[in-house]
């Protein structure tokens, strides 16, 4: 890397077996596939020269646990058919394919393909061996910290899909690749690249009738999708990005999506195609894990909650203050957390949770509207 200058302490001694605690707890839910990640690690272990790699391994690995496929009948049936199209781009079917998963008909029928379980070794050193020569070669990408390459870049993954090797499969235009070497004020500039760079491949479309039909439910016409769509592109760019989102807005019906290019130079907080609608949460999807809500209860915790890939980033959005509730003491005993709701598409949908401690509870973050 042209402009990066680093010392690595590697917490885990590979030839040991000694690895940090969220390493040890991947490769323990890897079960039979265990082999196959500590082959990824040995790997990048063997060359010093490799150390940012074996970071990179090592990040993707220990974040693994609950990144998913989804597979079922009538998810696979639907990308048999995808696959058969033989008009359609890559681009194109790949990005459908990341669509399906956030469609309810196809959840709703689908198992979970756990990743630890089954990705393999050559799959993920491919990966990584291509994305360090991207970050390599591209100008826009000299300087970015190697903590946003790790969670905006890196990642092979985006929803629920199939993983493969897409970094393999589109390529940047070559032109507009030289365009970009005498535009000095972009060439530089992260949050000016987005519309600069394009694919070789062209992106065609589904002549596909069965495709069309899936295609008249306006599922691109939701922002979920477009921003899925948008995402994707990006990413297979070499942009770091990121999906940010509302959950649900606090004064009318609906929730929000957007693409949010990710960079040290800028701090836009712009809530794209929002206009004067408000919130008092705003969320982004990440691929590494945070903390888990944790009950000492069987009580009920939606299942927003419990998605451990979900951070809050409403600061950068939103002028925020923390809220402090009173909890009567007949319900202070009753539950550990208590949540901060909206009033949403006829129900009172819960946005914030906050633990409940000496007859309160403090919700943090909670943008002012």
């Amino acid at each position: 890397m042209k402009r990066i200058i680093y010392i690595i302490f590697c917490t885990f001694l590979i030839s040991c077996g000694q690895y940090n605690a969220e390493l040890e707890n991947a490769l323990k839910l890897a079960g039979e596939n265990r082999g196959e990640l500590e082959k990824v690690l040995y790997h990048y272990s063997q060359n010093p020269s490799d150390s940012l790699k074996l970071q990179a391994a090592t990040f993707l690995i220990e974040n693994m646990p609950e990144h998913y496929t989804l597979e079922g009948s009538l998810i696979n049936a639907c990308r048999e058919r995808i696959d058969a199209d033989t008009t359609a781009s890559y681009f194109t079917k790949k990005t459908l394919d990341i669509s399906l998963s956030h469609i309810d008909q196809f959840r709703h029928t689908a198992n979970k393909k756990e990743d630890v379980q089954n990705i393999k070794a050559e799959f993920l050193i491919r990966h990584i061996d291509r994305s360090f020569e991207n970050l390599n070669s591209y100008s826009w990408l000299e300087d970015i910290p190697f903590d946003l390459f790790l969670e905006y870049i890196l990642p092979y993954r985006f929803a629920n899909e199939r993983p493969d090797l897409w970094i393999d499969s589109l390529h940047l235009s070559p032109k507009a690749l030289q365009e970009l070497l005498f535009s000095d004020d972009v060439k530089y500039t992260i949050t000016k690249m987005e519309y600069a760079l394009k694919f070789s491949e062209a992106t065609t479309s589904f002549q596909s009738h069965f495709i069309q039909e899936l295609l008249r439910q306006d599922i691109y016409r939701d922002c979920q999708h477009i921003t899925t769509q948008r995402n994707f592109k990006s990413r297979a760019s070499c942009l770091p990005v990121a999906i940010d989102f509302i959950p649900d807005y606090a004064n009318r019906n609906g929730y929000h999506y957007w693409n949010k290019i990710i960079s040290p130079e800028s701090k836009n907080s712009e809530i794209s195609g929002a206009l004067e609608r408000k919130t008092a949460k705003v969320y982004r999807k990440t691929y590494s894990r945070h903390p888990l809500i944790k009950s000492k209860t069987t009580e009920y915790i939606p299942e927003f909650f419990k998605n451990p890939f979900l951070l809050d980033v409403s600061n950068e959005y939103l002028q925020t203050t923390d809220v402090s509730i009173h909890v009567p003491k007949y319900l202070k005993n009753s539950s550990d957390y208590a949540y901060l709701c909206v009033f949403n598409n006829l129900k009172w949908t819960p946005i914030a949770i906050g633990y409940i401690a000496h007859a309160s509870v403090k919700f943090n973050d909670m943008g002012k509207i």
